[in-house]
């Protein structure tokens, strides 16, 4: 009988992460498990040298945590289940400066689950995708009408020169023979873009992001220039409709403007 309970989502979702590095519904499958799964952190905190920085170990199965235990003598600490966040919390004012995942020492075998990230970065990646959970988990995002919607927009982003950042986008030709950008207001609809090996493939290879965006901010961005090229508006959950029904779905930049 395990000790503690731990859930395995946490686990299964760091190793895919891992596996499938920048893909972002996986990265935010992850985020969703930290955020509602405990893991194994120690009850007082103490550190290993990593690289010359100091990482706090965590674990997502007790296997894990045997292994790294059994060759470390120097250490006598309880351990306790805890969310991520609460221990990034405790983290962030001291000089401690790395999360180990599942951390093994150099006789023991990766088990495809270890990973160290840095604790300001692991804040920044947890913030960014919660970020859009939050906006497509909510329910009356669906309720409110489409133009005041928050919508997940397939972006590409570049500096230039100056480094003044730049947003190209993606597009699909409708049935009247135009170019629009296609966004999404919930997880399935742009999971269905998103895992198409015609529109989402070739996305992913070209290294594009994700943002969420309402559309005062496509419009009016504040940090970037958005570039639209020969798009004429915006098609909202292409993939959901049949082609001869595109009309429901789009939306002109004229009617936007």
């Amino acid at each position: 009988m395990n000790k503690y309970n731990l859930n395995s989502d946490v686990d299964e979702k760091l190793r895919a992460s891992l596996e499938n590095p920048a893909e972002f519904l996986t990265d935010l499958s992850f985020t969703y498990a930290l955020q509602g799964l405990s893991i194994l952190v120690p009850a007082e905190l103490f550190y290993v040298e990593i690289e010359g920085k100091k990482a706090v170990p965590v674990f997502t199965t007790e296997q894990d945590l045997d292994i790294f235990m059994a060759n470390l003598n120097d250490v006598n600490t309880d351990w306790t289940t805890q969310k991520l966040n609460v221990l990034l919390d405790t983290l962030m004012p001291t000089e401690l400066e790395v999360i180990a995942f599942n951390p093994k020492l150099s006789m023991d075998e990766n088990r495809g689950n270890t990973a160290y990230f840095e604790k300001n970065s692991l804040l920044t990646f947890l913030n960014h995708y919660t970020e859009i959970l939050n906006a497509m988990l909510n329910p009356e995002n669906q309720k409110t009408e489409r133009l005041s919607r928050t919508y997940l927009v397939p972006t590409f982003l570049w500096k230039d020169d100056n480094d003044a950042i730049h947003r190209g986008f993606e597009s699909l030709t409708a049935g009247d023979e135009q170019d629009y950008i296609p966004i999404f207001d919930n997880l399935d609809s742009f999971s269905t873009w998103y895992n198409s090996e015609f529109f989402g493939e070739p996305f992913q290879e070209n290294n594009g992001q994700v943002l969420v965006m309402t559309f005062s901010e496509l419009l009016e961005p504040k940090e970037a220039e958005n570039i639209f090229g020969k798009t004429v508006g915006v098609t909202i959950n292409p993939l959901d409709v049949d082609i001869e029904d595109y009309q429901k779905t789009i939306i002109t930049w004229e009617e936007l403007r």
